[in-house]
């Protein structure tokens, strides 16, 4: 299996690790038991563990080979799960994201997925830019948004 592919897996299963911790909290049901819950930590530490050690290519990218929409949704992963922007991977990897900016506003590779690309590309930026709380990526954001307003 290809390496970007394990990436893209890993990454999609903490996007949902979140979600199912705030449905837990929320849930009028019974909760899920101790040991579940220990569990889900416990993957959601080797998920991100993988993805810092492994799935990190030189340039800070977590698959320069299938664009920018992998590299968005790692790192949103990596938000969502506690990561901080000060941690090296997420400050390699958001400037690797930003590599893929276009001067027309787009977040996107070659050109082929741009709308998908610049769609995840915003969802980063956005919690990236709500973690940092200074707005930091607004200018990248409103650009985006007049990109895909354009298509």
């Amino acid at each position: 299996m290809k390496n970007w592919i394990r990436i893209a897996f890993a990454s999609s299963v903490l996007l949902a690790c979140p979600m199912l911790a705030i449905a837990q909290e929320k849930s009028p049901s019974p909760q899920l038991p101790k040991a579940a819950l220990a569990s889900l930590e416990n993957s959601t530490k080797r998920g991100l563990d993988y993805l810092k050690s492994t799935g990190q290519a030189k340039d800070g990218s977590f698959s320069a080979e299938a664009g920018p929409g992998v590299t968005a949704l790692v790192l949103t992963s990596m938000l969502r799960n506690g990561v901080s922007l000060d941690d090296s991977s997420m400050s390699k990897g958001l400037k690797a994201l930003e590599g893929f900016v276009k001067p027309d506003g787009g977040i996107y590779g070659n050109g082929r997925l741009m709308n998908y690309e610049t769609c995840v590309g915003v969802l980063c930026f956005a919690e990236a830019n709500q973690k940092a709380g200074d707005g930091r990526y607004n200018k990248v954001l409103l650009d985006a948004k007049k990109f895909l307003m354009s298509l």
